[in-house]
């Protein structure tokens, strides 16, 4: 599956040269500060392909350790990236000459989509924890976690002109993910001792907990971001 996604980011480089319209680039903002999975910068580029099809493909790389995860010891590399592959259908008017002017000057056109991405995670943590035989006595491990997900969405979205060659564009969506977690030096034993989660239940103990549990699991997936692009 990664070397499917890897495959289908570059061929657009290629294919969009054959092409009379021009790709748009674009950088993924939010990605910047999304430190429930981890930080990247993200970018992609979309290529039109025939009528109102056009393919869009990403990609991001770490680019620092999560924030809520002091570490004492390093069992595995901090280091992590992002691939997705995903084909859009606007509902775009048509242009005089009858072709389909997403690309062009409409001021903004909606879309939908379904895509498709890989993630790799490799990152270490550190918990405070309690066993069954001693629940009074609080310990702290430190482990590594190498974690990789697979998944999909259906997105729909909005893309805008800021200027003539300037956009933006907005978008949610909704799927599901497939999640691998293989665990390194760990002394926590999941289903019997305690972990000191925050009183409050927050995205940060839900990410640690997968990180806790291990093994393969699936989950819902929600996507929402915005993406500033340049049409060349």
């Amino acid at each position: 599956m990664k070397k499917l996604l890897l495959a289908l980011l570059l061929l657009p480089a290629r294919y969009c040269c054959a092409q009379p319209k021009r790709p748009i680039v674009h950088l993924n903002l939010p990605s910047l500060i999304d430190f429930v999975g981890f930080p990247t910068i993200q970018g992609g580029i979309e290529v039109p392909l025939w009528g109102r099809l056009s393919w869009y493909n990403e990609f991001g790389w770490r680019i620092f350790k999560h924030r809520y995860r002091p570490y004492d010891t390093l069992f595995v590399p901090e280091r992590g990236y992002k691939l997705k592959t995903e084909f859009r259908y606007y509902f775009s008017h048509n242009t005089p000459s009858g072709h389909n002017n997403y690309f062009t000057s409409k001021q903004e056109d909606y879309y939908i989509a379904l895509n498709a991405f890989y993630i790799y995670d490799s990152h270490n943590n550190k918990l405070w924890y309690s066993t069954d035989t001693d629940p009074a006595f609080e310990k702290i491990d430190c482990f590594g976690v190498e974690k990789k997900i697979w998944g999909f969405n259906v997105v729909a979205g909005v893309q805008g002109r800021l200027s003539k060659q300037w956009i933006l564009d907005a978008y949610a969506g909704i799927g599901g993910r497939f999640r691998y977690y293989n665990n390194t030096n760990m002394e926590i034993r999941y289903k019997t001792d305690s972990v000191a989660w925050s009183r409050h239940p927050n995205v940060f103990d839900i990410a640690d907990q997968g990180d806790v549990k291990g093994g393969f699991s699936f989950m819902p997936n929600f996507t929402l971001g915005v993406r500033i692009g340049y049409r060349f």
